[in-house]
């Protein structure tokens, strides 16, 4: 998302009308670089500028309705493949066969003995055991 449109979507999310800080901050932008920003956007249209308070002008308003409509699809999209998964997740859980279970123990040899590596720490050589 360019600069440009972090000044309207902020402006927009702030109630289309803000002072110029508030819509910096909102923006995560600098107040220098939002007053530059912002100043262009005035020149073309899409703000009115007063003093140091900002309104979204109707140019303004569509290109920040366009950029939030198409974010709210893309949430949407995101939500059904999320839901598409967990249903494809629980078939597949249903399929498998009792001892695929992942909740159960492993069970273990009673001869098993963790394996032990050597590692390299200050002075001396220690051990670390491993137990699985």
């Amino acid at each position: 998302m360019n600069s440009e449109l972090k000044i309207l979507v902020a402006l927009w999310d702030l109630g289309g009308e803000a002072p110029l800080q508030s819509v910096a901050n909102a923006a995560g932008l600098s107040f220098d670089y939002a007053r530059i920003i912002s100043r262009n956007l005035g020149r073309d249209d899409y703000v009115d500028w007063f003093g140091s308070h900002l309104t979204l002008r109707p140019k303004g308003k569509l290109e920040a309705a366009k950029f939030k409509m198409s974010q709210s699809s893309k949430e949407k999209e995101l939500i059904q493949k999320e839901t598409e998964a967990e249903k494809e997740a629980s078939r597949i859980s249903k399929k498998l066969l009792p001892h695929h279970r992942i909740d159960e123990a492993i069970d273990v040899d009673e001869d098993y003995q963790p394996m032990a590596y050597p590692v390299k720490s200050g002075r001396k050589k220690k051990h670390i055991v491993l137990n699985y």
